[in-house]
């Protein structure tokens, strides 16, 4: 079992942290950081699965199609004495 599981995800200054839209409750913008974190409350049992979804708006929108994608650095942090991640899957959309 994953105890004091969380999910940190840096947002690059090109994007409006503020419009983030999240499909699982939990999770919270910090501006001083640029970074959302969901932090996993009753931790992760041995396959269980779990889905996050963000979505956020370009500080220039009208500026869409002549950028590069974002990068959105992730970091996912958790104690566990035996258990371990098998797998992290990240889709992006544009």
């Amino acid at each position: 079992h994953l105890t004091q599981v969380a999910f940190l995800m840096a947002v690059p200054p090109d994007i409006r942290g503020e419009s983030v839209k999240l499909t699982r409750q939990g999770g919270v913008w910090d501006g001083m950081k640029r970074i959302v974190a969901w932090p996993i409350e009753n931790g992760l049992a041995p396959g269980e699965l779990i889905e996050i979804q963000a979505q956020f708006n370009f500080v220039n929108a009208s500026a869409g199609h002549q950028r590069s994608a974002p990068t959105f650095p992730i970091l996912v942090r958790c104690d566990g004495s035996n258990d371990q991640f098998s797998d992290i899957q990240l889709c992006s959309d544009l």
